[in-house]
């Protein structure tokens, strides 16, 4: 869990959407290291000796994992279109 002590790492300032603004360009940042391992943990995923319906489990729910590390707002543009594309093709490799 992520905790800010606002008083260290806000100076004045006169509207909350401003302070808001603020956390959100320090704190909502993809985790980076993260993601790597999922990533590596969805490569590196064998069946081994489990049944398909526990090995599928296992690496959907390491792709539901990885999805949500990656938050693309609600768009109709054209670059939403192409990054959800691209998350998508990633999981081909």
């Amino acid at each position: 869990m992520n905790v800010i002590d606002s008083r260290k790492s806000v100076a004045y300032v006169d509207i909350a959407q401003k302070l808001w603004e603020n956390f959100k360009k320090s704190y909502v940042v993809p985790n980076i290291y993260r993601i790597h391992k999922l990533k590596a943990k969805i490569t590196s995923c064998k069946q081994n000796k489990q049944d398909a319906v526990y090995f599928f489990s296992r690496l959907t729910g390491s792709w539901s994992e990885l999805d949500n590390s990656f938050k693309i707002p609600p768009s109709k543009c054209e670059m939403a279109a192409k990054m959800a594309k691209y998350i998508e093709e990633e999981k081909v490799h």
